[in-house]
C-alpha cells in the first residue's frame, strides 16, 4: 500500500483595528498634529524585532477633493504637521527604502518581490480627522500599518529512512505588487511570477520560512480532497512550496499548493501567516501531488578498449536515460571536463564548452553521439575526467562523474607465417588476424616460421608504403589511430606455375615447399562459350587427401594463401590431394588437385597412331601396377573423386582424409529427396567439390548429366552446334596438368588401338601404334555412380572408361564419349551418362 504525504495547513489572519476620537472643526486656524505609526498586528508572529521595525516612512496627506496636500519622507515613526481642521485621505508606505517622491502615481507605483527582506514593507490607507477642539495641537489616536507580504513558515518531518531531503523553495511568486491596488488583483501575465531561490536540505527534517508579495489566485470549489490540490485543480499561477528529496537514484518532487486550507483555497493574503506543517510518509503514484524520475547517465567509450583503455575507433555515444512517473521533467544537461582536452569532447559533433543540452525525452533514452579526438594522445590529455549535470526545471541538478584512459592504438596485421613480439607497450591484445597495441610507443620483433622469412613492416596490406625491413622496429604513435602490417613471404619454394597454371599440379618430390598462382582459373584462357575470371580468395586448406591423415606423413602437410599464391609443403607419402581456396564467408571458391607422384609425364609419354602423344597412365596413377587406376570425374568437372578401397568394393572409397564438411558424398533427387535446379550448377559444384551429383529431374524425365542446363564446352569442345566439333581447346575445367588435356575421340584410332591377345589381370594391354609392336596398360576401372543416392563403384569385369572431351549431343545433350576396353571389345565412341564418373587419360596440348 502507498502511503499519502500529509499536510496540515494553520492560517492566521490579522485585521485592522483600533480607535480614534472625533471633534467638529470650531475653526480653520491650522492645528499642530502629531500621529505615530506602528505596525498592525500578525497573528502567531515569533520571529526577530525585523518584522515590527519601522526605518522609513512616505507620507502622503490629501484634503477631501483628493488633492495632496503634503509629502514628507522620514525614518521617524511620529509625524508632526500643521493643517486646518477637518477630514483628510492618509497614505503611508512605510520601508520602502528611499524617498518615493510627492509626483509618484501611487495607484501605479509597485513593489518588487525580494529573495530576501531586512525589514518588511508596510502600507496604510484611511482617512482622519483633525480637530482642534480648542487646542492648537492635536495627538492623533496611532495608525497601523499592514505589512504588504505575506509570512509562509514550514516545518518538515521526512518518516521513511531511504528518502532523504534535498532543498526546497516557493515556485510561482508575483515579480511585483501594487502598493495600493488591493489585494484581490493577481498578474494575469505568466512572466510575472519568478521561483524564489532553492534552499538546500539535509537529512529527514527542516523548517524555515518565506516572505511572499500577495498572489490571491482564488478558490476552486469542486476540490474535496487534499491529493487533488495539484497541478491539474490550480491555478495556473497559484503560489506553492517545491520540495525536492532522493529515494536511491529517484528524484521525488513534492508539490504543496498554499491558501488558507488545504483544499480548495488558494489565496496567498499579505500581512497573513500560512503555517504548515508538512509529514512526508512515502512516495505515493496517486497523490498527483508528487512526481519522480530517476536519471541514469554513461558512455560507451570503453567498448572497444581494452586492458582499461579506451581507443579512437567507431562512433561513441553518451547516453540519458530518464524514467519518470507523474509530470515529465523537463530536464537539461552540461557537460564540464576537470582532466583532459576539453575542447577534443564533442557532443553531436559540436565542442561541449559552454554549451547547454536539452533533454527531450522525460520518460525514455536519450542518444548523444560523443567523441574525444585530439590528435595524439600524451600525458597531458590521456586521462579525460568529465562530469555530466543533469538539472530540471527547479534546478535540481544531478552529477554524473566519469574518469576514462585513453591511449593511441596500434592496429597490427600479420600477412604470412610468423609472429611478432611487443615490449613496451601499455597493453597488447592478440587478434584474429595480428595484435591490437595500446601506447605511445613500443619495440616489436618479427619472427618468421620455419621455412618463411620476413619482409618488412608496411603502412598498407598491398606492401607498396614499406616503413621498414629491420625485424626490429622501435614503434613511435603519429596519431591516435594508426595500422601497421608484418609481412612474411615463403623463404624457399619451387613455383609450379612456370609453364603456365591449370586445375592440377604434379608436385614429384616429398618434403618440399610448391607454389601456383590462385588467381586464375584453371588455365586462364578462353574456350568456347567459357570465360575465365580473376579469383579472390582468403584462405587455402586442404579439403582432402589419399591415406590417413598423419602431419608427418601426410601428402600435403599445409596449405597457406598469401598475396594471391598458394603455398603448400609435401609430406613424406606420395599419392593425391586437393587444395580450396576459401573467400571471407567460408564458400569454397575454387581448387586444385595436387598429383604427388615421383613421374615426369613427358618423359613417359608415349605417341599413338593418331599421333597424339599421351600420358602411359591415368590421372592420379603412382605408378602402373595392376591394380591401380587412378581418380575419377564426372564429365565436364575439374575436380577428381577418390578410387575404391579394393577390387569389387562397390560402397568403399579408398581411406582419405576430408575436410569436415567435405566428406565424399552423393547429392542427387532419389525418392525421399528432392534438390533445386540451382544446386545442379557449375557454381554448386565447384562450391562442392567431392560431391557427385546425380539425377536432376527436368520436366519430365531425369537427366544423365550432373547439370540442369547442360553445356558441351566444358571441356574444351568447340561445339556449338548438334554435332560435336574435331576441335578442341584446354577450358578453364580441364583437369589435367600444365601442357596436357583431356583428349577427344580423334586421339585413339580403331585401327590401330587393339588389345593384346595375352589376358592381364585386372586391365588389358592395349597396342597404340601401326606396327602393333608397342603397348600400354589401361587398367579395368569401371565407373563410379550414385543414381540412387549410393556411392557405387562397377566391378571390375565392368571394363576401362575413360573420358574424351566430346559430348555426345543426342538427344539431351546429357551424355558424353568415352573408351571402353573389356575382355570381349573395345569402343571408341561409347556414349555414357554425364552423371558417372571414369578415369582420364591426358594427351599432350
Amino acid at each position: 500500500m502507498k502511503n499519502y504525504m500529509l499536510f496540515s495547513v494553520v492560517l492566521f489572519v490579522c485585521t485592522l483595528s483600533g480607535c480614534m476620537r472625533t471633534c467638529l472643526p470650531e475653526n480653520t486656524t491650522e492645528v499642530s498634529v502629531e500621529l505615530t505609526v506602528r505596525p498592525e498586528c500578525m497573528t502567531a508572529v515569533t520571529r526577530s524585532t525585523d518584522e515590527t521595525t519601522i526605518r522609513d516612512l512616505n507620507f502622503y496627506l490629501y484634503d477631501s477633493m483628493g488633492v495632496l496636500m503634503l509629502h514628507r519622507f522620514q525614518n521617524s515613526v511620529t509625524l508632526r504637521f500643521e493643517c486646518p481642521p477637518g477630514r483628510y485621505r492618509v497614505r503611508i508606505a512605510a520601508n520602502i527604502g528611499r524617498n518615493i517622491g510627492r509626483d509618484t502615481d501611487l495607484e501605479r507605483f509597485m513593489l518588487t518581490h525580494s529573495q530576501k527582506y531586512d525589514v518588511l514593507p508596510m502600507t496604510y490607507e484611511g482617512d482622519i480627522t483633525v480637530s482642534s477642539c480648542g487646542q492648537s495641537s492635536v495627538v492623533l489616536p496611532p495608525l497601523e500599518v499592514r505589512r504588504l507580504v505575506a509570512k509562509v513558515s514550514y516545518n518538515i518531518t521526512v518518516v521513511p529512512a531511504d528518502i532523504e531531503l534535498h532543498s526546497i523553495r516557493v515556485c510561482s511568486v508575483p515579480e511585483s505588487s501594487a502598493l495600493f491596488a488591493g489585494t484581490d488583483m493577481p498578474s494575469q501575465a505568466a512572466a510575472g511570477y519568478t521561483d524564489t531561490a532553492e534552499r538546500m536540505l539535509m537529512g529527514c527534517k527542516a523548517a524555515g520560512m518565506y516572505y511572499l508579495l500577495p498572489n490571491p489566485q482564488g478558490s476552486n470549489p469542486a476540490i474535496t480532497d487534499q491529493r487533488q490540490k495539484n497541478r491539474d485543480h490550480a491555478p495556473r499561477s497559484a503560489s506553492y512550496l517545491l520540495i525536492r528529496a532522493t529515494r536511491a537514484e529517484k528524484v521525488l518532487a513534492y508539490r504543496i499548493y498554499l491558501g488558507e486550507n488545504n483544499t480548495s483555497d488558494f489565496n496567498v493574503l499579505g500581512n497573513t501567516l500560512y503555517s504548515l506543517d508538512i509529514t512526508i510518509r512515502g512516495e505515493s503514484e496517486v497523490d498527483t501531488r508528487v512526481s519522480g524520475y530517476t536519471v541514469s547517465v554513461w558512455d560507451d567509450f570503453e567498448q572497444e578498449g581494452s586492458g582499461g583503455y579506451c581507443v579512437v575507433g567507431q562512433q561513441k555515444h553518451l547516453f540519458i536515460a530518464v524514467e519518470s512517473n507523474g509530470d515529465y521533467p523537463a530536464l537539461t544537461y552540461t557537460v564540464e571536463v576537470s582532466a583532459g582536452d576539453s575542447g577534443a569532447l564533442s557532443i553531436d559533433a559540436t565542442s561541449c564548452v559552454n554549451r547547454t543540452y536539452v533533454i527531450g525525452n522525460g520518460n525514455g533514452m536519450n542518444t548523444y553521439l560523443l567523441d574525444y579526438a585530439p590528435p595524439l594522445f600524451g600525458s597531458t590529455n590521456s586521462t579525460l575526467r568529465y562530469t555530466v549535470q543533469v538539472r530540471d526545471e527547479y534546478g535540481f541538478c544531478r552529477e554524473f562523474t566519469f574518469i576514462r584512459r585513453f591511449a593511441n592504438i596500434l592496429h597490427l596485421h600479420i600477412l604470412g607465417r610468423g609472429s611478432v613480439s611487443v615490449s613496451s607497450a601499455f597493453h597488447t591484445t592478440d587478434t584474429a588476424d595480428g595484435k591490437m597495441i595500446l601506447g605511445s610507443s613500443c619495440t616489436l620483433k618479427a619472427a618468421a616460421e620455419a621455412g618463411f622469412r620476413f619482409v618488412g613492416w608496411y603502412a598498407d596490406a598491398a606492401g607498396s608504403s614499406a616503413v621498414s625491413t629491420s625485424a626490429l622496429y622501435r614503434y613511435t604513435a603519429q596519431s591516435h589511430a594508426q595500422t601497421l602490417y608484418a609481412r612474411f613471404a615463403v623463404a624457399d619454394h619451387t613455383p609450379l606455375d612456370t609453364q603456365g597454371t591449370a586445375n592440377c599440379y604434379i608436385a614429384p618430390r616429398t618434403l618440399t615447399r610448391y607454389s601456383f598462382d590462385a588467381t586464375v582459373v584453371g588455365k586462364g584462357d578462353w574456350s568456347t562459350n567459357i570465360q575465365p575470371k580473376k579469383l579472390s580468395g582468403t584462405t587455402a586448406k586442404v579439403i582432402w587427401e589419399t591415406g590417413a591423415h598423419d602431419a608427418s606423413e601426410s601428402v600435403v602437410r599445409d596449405a597457406l594463401y598469401d598475396d594471391g599464391r598458394i603455398y603448400f609443403s609435401t609430406g613424406s607419402k606420395r599419392g593425391n590431394a586437393l587444395i580450396g581456396l576459401f573467400d571471407a564467408s567460408g564458400t569454397c571458391i575454387w581448387s586444385w588437385h595436387i598429383w604427388a607422384v615421383d613421374y615426369d609425364p613427358a618423359a613417359a609419354a608415349v605417341t599413338y597412331g593418331s599421333g597424339a602423344r599421351f600420358m602411359d597412365r591415368n590421372l592420379g596413377v603412382q605408378s602402373k601396377s595392376l591394380t591401380e587406376h587412378g581418380l575419377y570425374y564426372q564429365w565436364g568437372r575439374k575436380d577428381p573423386f577418390i578410387f575404391s578401397e579394393g577390387p569389387n568394393a562397390p560402397k568403399t572409397p579408398a581411406a582419405t582424409y576430408t575436410l569436415p564438411g567435405y566428406e565424399f558424398g552423393v547429392h542427387g533427387n532419389t525418392g525421399n529427396t528432392y534438390c533445386p535446379a540451382s544446386n545442379y550448377t557449375v557454381e554448386w559444384a565447384t562450391a562442392h567439390p567431392t560431391t557427385l551429383l546425380t539425377r536432376p529431374f527436368k520436366s519430365t524425365l531425369y537427366l544423365d548429366s550432373w547439370l540442369y542446363t547442360t553445356n558441351p564446352n566444358l571441356w574444351g569442345n568447340a561445339t556449338s552446334g548438334s554435332i560435336a566439333s574435331a576441335k578442341s581447346k584446354k577450358s578453364i575445367y580441364d583437369p589435367c596438368p600444365p601442357g596436357w588435356k583431356v583428349p577427344d575421340r580423334t586421339a585413339w584410332v580403331a585401327a590401330t588401338f587393339r588389345k593384346r591377345d595375352i589376358d592381364v589381370i585386372y586391365g588389358a594391354d592395349m597396342f597404340y601404334d601401326n606396327a602393333r609392336t608397342a603397348w600400354t596398360y589401361y587398367p579395368y576401372n569401371g565407373y563410379i555412380s550414385g543414381e540412387s543416392g549410393i556411392w557405387r563403384y562397377t566391378s571390375l569385369n565392368a571394363g576401362a572408361y575413360v573420358w574424351t572431351n566430346e559430348p555426345y549431343l543426342t538427344p539431351a545433350n546429357d551424355m558424353g564419349y568415352c573408351i571402353r576396353i573389356d575382355d570381349g571389345s573395345t569402343d571408341i565412341s561409347k556414349p555414357l551418362g554425364q552423371q558417372y564418373g571414369c578415369a582420364v587419360r591426358c594427351v599432350r596440348e
